[in-house]
């Protein structure tokens, strides 16, 4: 006779959805654990998963587990377990965790086979490239580049910024993922920029260009261009702050151009990481990095080159995506499950990781005494929700929880 599960009192908050039974039952976290674990949606949790989407979680004096697709960085103080973007070791406490692998299976199993098959419908990519995006994205130069790239050949926007064909395609809040990769089985190119730069801030527009058989043209994550044949001007960042060897601006790569800028230059710098931090390697012949490049101009030049010269098209097709045969999927539904268990195969007590001081104890109590007066003393012009709320949200901001 099997043993019982273990019951764990779980709760979800400031997620993309709301906070309901129903939402909670269909969550891809909670379908895992309930694999293992009797999970229970409780009033009283002993542990909750939170987000980037409000301050519910501040209310839950419980071991909390921060998850993000955002390009933010986890707060250690806040939370006692993260999953997000970053290259980081930080004992039990963080899972590096790229919002594709998981999310995005199905794009993921098609783009680790792409390779295989995507020549095979070449013939019927007839249009040069397609480019989705549902806003302007003010930290990324895509809107820029679509411009410029427009100057050349027509780029078919499908999405609702810059649309020029006629609607939206597919429905964002059904399956979006499907729709998207129907309709750029067209294109032989699709330009799909992230809406900001970050060393690992990986998300599924690479993949679900790959899993529709275009080649991409990308930007953002620079820790793509990070690999074994490159000089990465650190190596271990520990072992460089222990070395005898003297630093000086020749030494560290300042050769980024300022965040925002959006000039000419493309940031070529490469990230400090540590090698063991690095899980994967995509095969940087599989698609067209811009990072590669020193200016915009010279990323279309190679556009073009690639666009006009057919044998070209098809040996990058033909390109794996990884290197070394990785299996994205496999390997970190493992590593997610050995994390989960690492967290909730102990009791709730012994799960709490943040601090506890007098420190975190006064700023707790300042937060809340400051909420308080933002709602008495709100200004009289606006209806009393309105302005608890814009009061709120410059305390929230002065405490950097907004």
């Amino acid at each position: 006779m099997s043993e019982p599960k273990k019951t764990i009192h779980l709760r979800i908050v400031d997620w993309w959805d709301s906070d309901t039974q129903e939402n909670f039952d269909n969550d891809f976290f909670v379908k895992l654990l309930r694999k293992k674990y009797d999970v229970i949606y409780s009033d009283a949790p002993d542990f909750i998963f939170f987000s980037v989407f409000g301050q519910e979680h501040l209310k839950y004096d419980c071991a909390r587990i921060f998850f993000t697709g955002e390009n933010v960085r986890a707060d250690f103080n806040v939370a006692d377990y993260s999953m997000d973007f970053d290259f980081l070791d930080f004992g039990d406490r963080h899972l590096r965790l790229p919002l594709p692998f998981l999310h995005f299976s199905e794009d993921m199993e098609l783009a680790q086979s792409k390779h295989i098959w995507a020549s095979q419908s070449l013939e019927s990519r007839s249009k040069f490239c397609g480019f989705m995006a549902a806003n302007p994205a003010k930290h990324s130069p895509r809107n820029m580049f679509f411009d410029k790239l427009c100057r050349y050949k027509k780029v078919d926007s499908g999405g609702k910024w810059k649309n020029n064909i006629g609607k939206p395609v597919g429905d964002r809040f059904g399956d979006f993922a499907a729709s998207k990769r129907e309709w750029l089985k067209g294109y032989k190119f699709n330009l799909c920029f992230e809406n900001s730069s970050y060393p690992g801030y990986l998300t599924e527009k690479l993949f679900q260009a790959f899993s529709a058989g275009c080649i991409p043209i990308y930007w953002g994550d620079t820790s793509l261009r990070c690999d074994s044949s490159r000089d990465t001007k650190g190596g271990d960042f520990l072992e460089s702050l222990d070395s005898k060897d003297t630093l000086d601006s020749s030494t560290i790569d300042f050769s980024a151009p300022p965040p925002m800028s959006f000039d000419n230059r493309i940031n070529q710098a490469l990230p400090v990481i540590s090698p063991s931090l690095i899980e994967y390697k995509i095969n940087p012949k599989s698609f067209i990095n811009a990072h590669d490049f020193a200016t915009w101009d010279d990323l279309i030049e190679e556009i073009r080159r690639i666009d006009n010269d057919d044998e070209a098209y098809l040996a990058m097709l033909k390109e794996p995506v990884f290197l070394d045969d990785f299996d994205a999927v496999r390997f970190y539904e493992k590593r997610l499950e050995r994390f989960f268990d690492y967290i909730f195969l102990q009791t709730p007590a012994l799960a709490f990781r943040r601090g506890a001081s007098s420190y975190q104890d006064t700023k707790s109590d300042i937060l809340a005494m400051k909420l308080g007066r933002a709602f008495l003393r709100a200004n009289t012009k606006f209806p009393r929700w309105i302005r608890f709320y814009i009061k709120a949200k410059k305390v929230l901001k002065e405490f950097g929880l907004k």
